[in-house]
């Protein structure tokens, strides 16, 4: 995935996920390294899987702590939705869940 181009959530999801499957779902990656954060102009309380995102770096952190976006992110008025690493823990918590789920049926058939 790209930089500072849109996609839909539910591609974004889906892209994380099928890497965490690829590399074994034990064998979480470690997704921070790439250094992205999703944003959004449409910010909702609740994510919509077609809602549009663009990923981009993270903010950086000035000597008083402020948070200095990318200026894309600026530019593009868009806001912080989640980043990489949460994301990704959100995604591999689900597909931990649903492997789980599917062993303990198949054990009780």
């Amino acid at each position: 995935m790209e930089l500072m181009k849109p996609y839909k959530l539910n591609e974004i999801i889906n892209t994380v996920a099928k890497k965490l499957k690829e590399n074994g779902i034990e064998n979480q990656l470690i997704y921070e390294d790439m250094g992205f954060y999703v944003y959004t102009k449409e910010w909702e309380d609740l994510a919509k899987p077609d809602i549009i995102c663009y990923l981009d770096n993270p903010p950086e952190i000035d000597d008083e702590d402020n948070e200095i976006y990318p200026s894309f992110v600026i530019k593009e008025n868009l806001k912080m939705f989640i980043s990489d690493g949460n994301l990704e823990d959100i995604i591999y918590s689900a597909l931990l869940q649903k492997k789980k789920r599917l062993q303990r049926n198949s054990l009780m058939q």
